[in-house]
């Protein structure tokens, strides 16, 4: 329910609006601020809510609701900031607190291990997989409730048959993580091949491809993360070594076009000139037959 109630403001907005459009400095300093803002208020909200549960003891259903109303009035504060809204505010995080076993230390089967194991793996596969294809421009052609239904389906999994869960030190470090792919998706858009028609659903997916990140066995997930990153490394690298060629290429027609204007400039110059000089001609010739025919006229010789 905090799920759903969270991502419908969350994309609501950013529905609306023409992403993928904005233009990042990465040598501002600014331009790290909501990233880093993210990350704090996520690291503090997994803190406060371990406090609540260890320190505190209070009832589960306590915990859920002072959860549910953490989340709700946090995305309503910075809901005019698209980079948090992109991420899905606190919500996966919220999900992903809220999700871990209650019997953490809970000694697993060989075949939960082996379960568990391939789930992971399979989910952190078709994460990356979905995030690759459409930063590459090949995207899977099915639709975007189609890969929402199946990453829950994945979750529940996992939810099902997870043994213990991670500590609070590894659940901030997964969500600083979490919420940095969120906005090098982000930032790095105009670096991938993903078309103006597919921005829509490219920047809705972005929550949703790492949300493996906060539940998923470490190695699947630092897998995944390289994974990704190189891919992203690469592109930006591929634009940036591009990018001189192309000034070059657009600065040959201008060059040919600053050419041809000073060609037709001159050549009107002249044609004015030679004007100017034929009708300079015409009026002394006229002035000539002027004053031959006043000495006529006076029979001077």
């Amino acid at each position: 329910m905090l799920h759903m109630e969270i991502s419908i403001l969350s994309f609501e907005g950013v529905s609306m609006r023409e992403r993928g459009a904005e233009s990042y400095d990465f040598l501002l300093v600014t331009t790290y601020v909501p990233v880093i803002s993210l990350c704090v208020r996520a690291v503090g909200f997994i803190f406060l809510i371990n406090w609540l549960v260890l320190k505190l003891w209070l009832p589960w259903h306590v915990v859920v609701v002072f959860t549910a109303s953490f989340v709700y009035v946090d995305a309503w504060t910075v809901a005019s900031h698209s980079l948090d809204r992109t991420c899905g505010y606190l919500c996966v995080c919220a999900l992903a607190v809220l999700a871990q076993p209650a019997q953490a230390g809970k000694t697993c089967t060989e075949g939960a291990s082996l379960f568990l194991w391939c789930e992971n793996f399979i989910w952190s596969f078709i994460s990356t997989f979905e995030v690759i294809s459409c930063v590459s421009g090949m995207r899977v052609a099915l639709p975007s409730i189609a890969k929402v239904l199946i990453g829950s389906v994945l979750a529940l999994l996992h939810a099902w048959g997870a043994c213990g869960h991670p500590g609070v030190l590894e659940m901030m470090c997964r969500a600083v993580v979490f919420y940095v792919m969120c906005a090098v998706a982000v930032m790095c858009l105009k670096f991938t091949h993903v078309r103006e028609i597919e921005r829509k659903n490219y920047m809705t997916m972005i929550p949703h491809a790492y949300t493996h990140v906060f539940f998923v066995h470490l190695y699947a997930m630092v897998a995944s993360i390289l994974f990704v990153l190189g891919v992203y490394v690469r592109l930006v690298v591929k634009s940036t070594q591009s990018a001189p060629g192309a000034d070059i290429e657009q600065a040959k027609p201008d060059t040919a076009k600053r050419v041809d204007t000073t060609h037709v400039k001159r050549t009107a110059e002249k044609r004015h000139e030679s004007v100017g000089s034929r009708e300079e001609r015409d009026e002394h010739s006229e002035l000539l037959r002027k004053l031959v025919a006043a000495k006529a006229a006076s029979g001077m010789p």
